[in-house]
């Protein structure tokens, strides 16, 4: 079985400017951003099982966003399960934080770049701690991003941890090493979960080996970042890396279906 932990798809009037300005890698043909094609990329990697992730771009945005990750999960729960999001700024932050519990999603997921705040200020660490009280998987975007200044990254994650009080954080896209291996060794002493979204084709197959061996394997989670690149795609480089089975399905499967409880059909 294979779950992939870093999926995305938009309601159907918005998925096309969602993308509208993404090429993509020049190797593949994206999925259009959709539900529905969420589901055929995965079909089409042979990917069994997908968390799909959610981002409250603005103040007030919210409520809508994780109304939609909602029925997303309502209609596809046995296949997806959905992270929803709040926005940090936002008056209702702690509201909303508590009513995606109330709604039976699966985590938070906060994108320090577009929704433009500094992780490390101190003006969040309260609502960190709120996080650690709703007990929900916390999953932030890390790396930088053309055209922005913020970058986060194991330096800024070291700081902002003991403030979740034990709660679950994942930093996406290998917390944000973007082809680089500068702060590889701050990574390899922090206690949080990573994923691969839209890693592996940024590394040389031996590099991207080394790095995951230095990494504690439990904490290791496959990811595409579909529509941004195809499941596929990002599972062929992932098997590109040699690794041996046992670590394969650790990051495959075995250490998302433990975080998330999620059992495997008939376990």
């Amino acid at each position: 079985m294979i779950l992939d932990i870093h999926t995305h798809c938009y309601p159907e009037n918005l998925a096309a400017a969602e993308l509208r300005n993404w090429k993509g890698p020049a190797d593949v043909t994206l999925p259009d951003g959709t539900l529905s094609g969420l589901l055929r990329d995965l079909d089409k990697a042979g990917i069994d099982r997908a968390v799909v992730l959610h981002v409250a771009h603005k103040p007030g945005s919210a409520r809508a966003v994780n109304d939609f990750a909602a029925e997303v999960q309502r209609t596809h729960g046995e296949r997806l399960r959905c992270f929803g999001s709040i926005h940090p700024d936002a008056p209702d932050a702690v509201e909303e934080l508590w009513r995606i519990k109330e709604l039976g999603l699966h985590g938070v997921k906060l994108h320090p770049i577009f929704q433009n705040f500094d992780p490390t200020e101190e003006r969040y660490f309260s609502l960190y701690r709120e996080m650690g009280h709703v007990g929900l998987p916390v999953l932030f975007h890390c790396g930088k991003h053309p055209g922005y200044t913020i970058a986060f990254q194991p330096t800024q994650m070291e700081v902002i941890l003991p403030y979740f009080q034990g709660t679950t954080v994942i930093g996406a896209h290998l917390c944000g090493l973007s082809g680089a291996t500068e702060q590889l060794s701050v990574l390899t002493t922090l206690p949080i979960y990573v994923d691969l979204g839209y890693c592996a084709r940024y590394f040389e197959p031996s590099d991207l080996s080394c790095i995951i061996k230095r990494l504690d394997e439990e904490r290791i989670l496959f990811g595409s970042d579909t529509p941004w690149d195809t499941a596929e795609a990002e599972l062929k480089k992932l098997e590109q890396a040699g690794l041996s089975s046992r670590i394969m399905d650790k990051i495959l499967s075995q250490n998302a279906c433990e975080l998330l409880n999620w059992p495997v059909s008939g376990q």
